[in-house]
């Protein structure tokens, strides 16, 4: 968990330092165009990482917090992630 949490928190303090320099000139020209597209994929893909995420260590975080233990299963993931057959 401290690993974890040194590298979160150390990978936002570096956007939030060089967030100046990452600003891009260019701007989207339409909410269809190929980069508009590849952009909200990044979105999509960078909240679904954030509630797996949370889903999977919220037993740990719940039990350092409160001292019980809690089970996580599939069902608890279902609601964020479409299941393909």
């Amino acid at each position: 968990m401290v690993l974890i949490s040194v590298m979160v928190i150390g990978s936002i303090s570096l956007v939030i330092w060089r967030r100046d320099s990452l600003r891009t000139e260019a701007h989207l020209d339409s909410l269809i165009s190929r980069e508009a597209v590849f952009l909200f994929q990044n979105l999509v893909l960078v909240a679904l990482a954030a509630v797996i995420f949370w889903v999977t260590f919220f037993p740990l975080i719940s039990e350092a917090i409160t001292g019980t233990e809690v089970s996580v299963g599939p069902p608890a993931f279902r609601p964020f992630v479409i299941r393909w057959r």
